[in-house]
């Protein structure tokens, strides 16, 4: 039976972590698999100790937090599989997964990147993918002259309704989650599928996404398997995380869109901002959303 390597990378979430392990070996008793946990804390309490009552776990410490998109092709160098799963370890399984994932891409030569159904902790469903990624488009749906010259806005948030019946079926989406991406080993080989360092972490998964379609693979939506990942909801972003996630977008749109287009982004940006916030001030309210502080403080 070939061997599935779960790659997880770590960083401060040590709890996680674990109960993410004890979800997989709840579900897979009947799998052939192999955990690899590549530890980006440095000297964090994290180690082989914490999984001795389990033969398939490997802790792997890196020297320094390294990212994400580093952690993993570090864990890939590592793994054995014939099937190789990148899974945030906010994640727990609720169901038989390995398997019937990879009997999916058995069936399916074309697909390079399979992800799964991502619920909340609630079990509603979450974002597996969005269109994010239509940069212009999402921040011109985002100006207050067009929501109120054309009632655009309904564009620009999808509701928890609208979520659920665009991942209602499996299909081929733009792209998809880094939390759950399940892929061959061959074609990360092959086709040079391995993340780019490029980004410390936010939006690899959709540059990775990018070269598998460029490579001639379909991106598949798989809904017949959930998980639960907690910490995909998107709400309460940290400035912090803010900063993190719009420097990521900033290099993904230079490097598949190009420089013109990042300058048209930067500025498109800086005057739906400004047209936020002159009319924040003419409404006299008192205080200034959290998104548009981390806005003003970035691009301003």
């Amino acid at each position: 039976m070939e061997i599935i390597s779960i790659i997880i990378v770590n960083y401060k979430s040590k709890d996680f972590v674990i109960e993410c392990i004890e979800s997989i070996h709840r579900f897979e008793e009947d799998s052939n698999y192999e955990i690899l946990v590549i530890d980006n804390e440095g000297d964090s309490s994290l180690n082989n100790d914490l999984f001795l009552s389990y033969d398939n776990v490997f802790v792997y410490k890196m020297p320094y937090n390294a990212g994400f998109a580093r952690a993993n092709n570090f864990g890939f160098t590592k793994a054995n599989g014939a099937f190789i799963l990148y899974l945030n370890p906010d994640t727990l399984f609720i169901e038989t997964t390995l398997q019937k994932c990879m009997d999916e891409l058995r069936k399916n030569a074309d697909v390079g990147v399979l992800g799964c159904r991502l619920l909340n902790p609630d079990l509603s469903v979450q974002c597996s993918y969005h269109d994010g990624y239509k940069f212009l488009k999402k921040i011109l749906w985002q100006n207050l002259i067009l929501i109120n010259c054309f009632g655009v806005s309904k564009y620009s948030v999808k509701s928890s309704s609208e979520i659920a019946i665009c991942h209602g079926e499996t299909h081929n989406p733009p792209w998809l989650s880094g939390a759950f991406i399940f892929m061959r080993r061959d074609d990360v080989i092959i086709s040079k599928l391995a993340w780019d360092e490029d980004f410390f972490i936010y939006w690899e998964d959709v540059e990775l996404s990018f070269r598998a379609r460029e490579a001639g693979f379909k991106l598949l939506y798989f809904k017949k398997v959930s998980i639960i990942h907690i910490g995909g909801s998107g709400v309460d972003v940290s400035t912090e995380r803010y900063v993190d996630l719009e420097l990521s977008k900033l290099l993904l749109i230079k490097k598949r869109f190009g420089n013109i287009y990042l300058f048209a982004y930067k500025n498109l940006v800086r005057v739906t901002l400004i047209i936020e916030l002159i009319a924040l001030k003419l409404s006299k309210r008192k205080t200034v959303p959290e998104h548009l502080n981390n806005m003003a403080k970035f691009y301003l």
